[in-house]
């Protein structure tokens, strides 16, 4: 069922897809939990992974990724409060899809926004129009520099976007909580990379891989999930021209849009991705605690302040 209302769901995700959360599980050392709700005229399935912990158990989308109810229709309100109020008794952190109209709203609300670049209407000569000037001289530098835009084809190129990849983490310290593994990398390619869900591109110049990006399609909703670019090939027009290639393939495959995902609240990333003529969409990250987080949550708060009066 949970496949099949995937695919029902126009604005349904990569994210939220059995895929997704079969390659993610075990490096979230996590279980796969989908949860269904039905009622008489519409099904729902809200795809959740789920840590144990010693006292209560954690529901949440792998890597802080799109989740949300995908549904054979749009549910009626108190279809929605039904389900939040079911969420309440558990922990549970999830980024509602902002796309979805079946959006759940939980105890607490985080306020973000995803970078989109709308497709419907466009043509191919119109991709660059709203980026801003120096970006557009950058794709073009990027094309006088002989930087060549490819698909990975053998899983050396996994190895190789890897290794492009652990450079740039040098030019994020302190700012990056984690990085992924390069096993994450090898499964995605290894279990998604043969369908038509996923692309790696690879940015190259004189046969060396300088840059690349894995990019998710489900749906009419492509998603850039994951880019990198040597340090030193930003003044090249690398990563200009890979997310030009990235967006003209998308409109040529008729995706209704092209995601650029939320930047983490890193400036620089966001400035980057509005050079591109991107639109910011708003999205909320829900969060229910269980009655013992609760708790757990209120004695933390407290011992910290007790410790400053006994000192």
């Amino acid at each position: 069922m949970w496949r099949q209302l995937a695919s029902r769901d126009a604005s349904c995700t990569f994210f939220q897809t059995p895929d997704w959360l079969k390659v993610t599980a075990e490096f979230e050392h996590a279980h796969i939990h989908p949860l269904l709700f039905e009622w008489s005229e519409v099904r729902a399935v809200l795809p959740l992974l789920r840590r144990r912990r010693i006292l209560w158990n954690r529901y949440f989308s792998p890597f802080g990724t799109y989740s949300g109810l995908i549904a054979s229709g749009v549910l009626r309100a108190e279809q929605l409060t039904e389900v939040a109020e079911y969420l309440s008794g558990f922990s549970v952190l999830l980024v509602n899809n902002p796309f979805s109209q079946n959006k759940i709203m939980l105890q607490e609300s985080l306020a973000d926004f995803t970078s989109v670049v709308f497709l419907e209407g466009r043509d191919e000569k119109s991709v660059m129009a709203d980026w801003e000037r120096d970006a557009r001289r950058m794709a073009r530098l990027g094309d006088k520099n002989g930087v060549q835009i490819r698909l990975a084809t053998v899983e050396s190129d996994i190895a190789a976007y890897d290794n492009v990849y652990r450079q740039t983490l040098n030019r994020w310290t302190g700012k990056v909580r984690s990085a992924y593994p390069l096993a994450l990398f090898h499964k995605l390619w290894t279990e998604v990379g043969t369908t038509s869900s996923l692309r790696l591109w690879v940015a190259e110049r004189k046969g060396v891989v300088e840059g690349g990006c894995f990019v998710f399609y489900h749906n009419r909703h492509a998603v850039l999930w994951h880019g990198a670019t040597l340090p030193e090939s930003y003044a090249l027009g690398v990563t200009q021209l890979l997310y030009r290639e990235i967006v003209l393939d998308a409109l040529r495959r008729e995706f209704a849009l092209c995601d650029f995902n939320p930047s983490s609240g890193l400036t620089g990333v966001r400035a980057f991705k509005k050079s591109l003529g991107t639109w910011e969409v708003d999205l909320s990250v829900q969060i229910a605690r269980s009655p013992l987080s609760q708790v757990m949550q209120k004695v933390k708060a407290v011992l910290p302040s007790r410790a400053k009066e006994q000192s």
